[in-house]
């Protein structure tokens, strides 16, 4: 973590941070913080949570890249990695999630906005930068969206490859017609 983004943290977790910090008195107060950091495979990103063990402070829970597996490269972060991010932490506690995320899997997608959906604490999304495709749905799963002037979100009708016969195109597109009607209703 860069020294802008330990001090940005403690103070959005009530820390007055004096002028003069050096990075060890920085580091000593985070140390008071559960810090649980799923690396991407590929080197490709992480998925962070951070929470201060000592209080109900909110859990804040970066999504900083693609969901799901990239087939291409290898990047990428799953459902299972979002699940491990969060194990262990009652459900009861305030989630915030701060999302910058060109989006990714449709599966995957699905499973980490049901994990939201069902965390019982309140749940506050914050658009650092993008919520694109499948992380536009995250903050639907919300009690309360914030976002810069300069944030983006993206939504779009699902979308995908086929290869095959014209049934097998037929059924691909009935396939993304299902998918693109459930993301309408989120």
């Amino acid at each position: 973590m860069k020294r802008f983004q330990k001090i940005n943290f403690l103070q959005r977790n009530g820390v007055t941070v004096p002028a003069d910090a050096d990075d060890a008195w920085l580091d000593g107060k985070l140390a008071g913080f559960e810090s649980r950091v799923v690396d991407f495979r590929n080197g490709g990103g992480r998925l962070r949570a951070m929470f201060d063990k000592a209080t109900d402070a909110p859990v804040e829970l970066m999504i900083y890249g693609d969901i799901g597996d990239d087939p291409f490269n290898g990047g990428g972060f799953t459902a299972q990695d979002f699940a491990d991010a969060l194990k262990d932490i009652p459900s009861t506690r305030p989630l915030d999630i701060r999302i910058n995320s060109a989006g990714g899997n449709v599966w995957d997608g699905l499973a980490i906005k049901t994990r939201i959906d069902q965390w019982q604490g309140r749940k506050t999304a914050c658009i650092d930068g993008m919520a694109a495709s499948v992380a536009s749905w995250l903050p639907m799963s919300c009690d309360e969206i914030r976002a810069p002037r300069h944030a983006q979100m993206f939504i779009h009708d699902a979308w995908g490859m086929t290869m095959g016969n014209a049934a097998e195109h037929r059924s691909q597109a009935d396939d993304l017609d299902k998918t693109s009607d459930q993301i309408a209703g989120m």
